[in-house]
């Protein structure tokens, strides 16, 4: 029901610590509150309960980023989520796992520092808009760097729909 579409893992305009973020989008005709859902990714600490209502519209995207102050995190739109402070986003290889209020696994996700999803610095990895579900996901062809620049300068479409890959 839910997929990360788009992650910047290695932003350039500002540090990793400001700077990283990363998209969920809803595949379902219904909105999800994600307000209990648990977030896992490298760091200290490695996982993040959502403390707060994270409503993911209807075939829509929410933003989750480190710090919310645009003019700090290099210029991202609002995010409907700041995670906390050490939970970060891997440059190399990385598992990211979303599990729901019960700890049901609702998507996983495994990118492996360029053999197979891009390995960007400065640009965000975008999963190609035509393959939104869980299964394409999944696979790192199906991904790739982001065309379009936001804030101040960097290349991804943040809360938004991503990039057509070639």
């Amino acid at each position: 029901d839910l997929v990360i579409t788009e992650i910047m893992n290695n932003p350039s305009a500002v540090s990793d610590s400001l700077g990283e973020w990363f998209e969920v989008y809803n595949t379902t005709a219904a909105p999800i509150d994600m307000m209990g859902y648990t977030i896992i990714a490298g760091g200290s600490p490695s996982s993040e309960v959502i403390s707060s209502s994270v409503v993911v519209p209807a075939g829509g995207y929410a933003l989750f980023a480190r710090i919310s102050d645009p003019l700090l995190n290099g210029g991202l739109p609002t995010p409907a989520y700041d995670y906390v402070d050490g939970w970060n986003l891997g440059n190399g290889s990385q598992t990211v796992k979303i599990l729901d209020g019960s700890s049901g696994s609702v998507f996983e996700l495994s990118y492996d520092n360029g053999a197979t999803f891009p390995d960007p610095n400065g640009m965000s990895m975008n999963l190609d808009p035509t393959k939104l579900n869980g299964t394409d996901a999944a696979i790192g062809t199906n991904w790739c760097t982001a065309t379009s620049a936001y804030g101040l300068g960097d290349l991804g479409t943040p809360g938004a729909a991503n990039d057509v890959c070639p």
